[in-house]
């Protein structure tokens, strides 16, 4: 089974230029993504535009992974990560010196889909 690789994008608590507050390898590998899981996607759009995404936005997938989904609904969100597919989830929006708290609704529930068989 081919896999990919899942990048974590942290988003700034308010209207933050992403130049000033990501790395450029961070930008960089956020801006070569076409599939998004996120918390909402209307902050997630104007997030990527924001930060200068090359495609339209509505040509990006962009997929809601928040604590309202049902458990039953991770795995497909992965499935274009473990078909080997660039992804990316991007935090919900937190300050970046606090990543792991913004993560610890979601995480446990990602790894679990993830070491998932099916």
């Amino acid at each position: 089974m081919a896999s990919g690789t899942l990048y974590l994008i942290p988003v700034p608590l308010g209207p933050v230029s992403p130049d000033t507050c990501l790395p450029p390898d961070t930008l960089a590998v956020a801006r070569r993504l076409e599939y998004f899981v996120v918390e909402r996607a209307k902050t997630a759009r104007a997030h990527l535009k924001t930060m200068g995404h090359p495609q339209p936005i509505q040509a990006l997938q962009i997929e809601e992974l928040n604590e309202h989904t049902p458990g039953t609904a991770i795995p497909p969100l992965l499935a274009p990560l473990k078909a080997g597919r660039m992804s990316v989830c991007c935090p919900k929006p937190a300050a970046l010196r606090w990543p792991t708290l913004a993560l610890r609704w979601s995480w446990p529930r990602i790894a679990k889909a993830l070491q998932s068989p099916r």
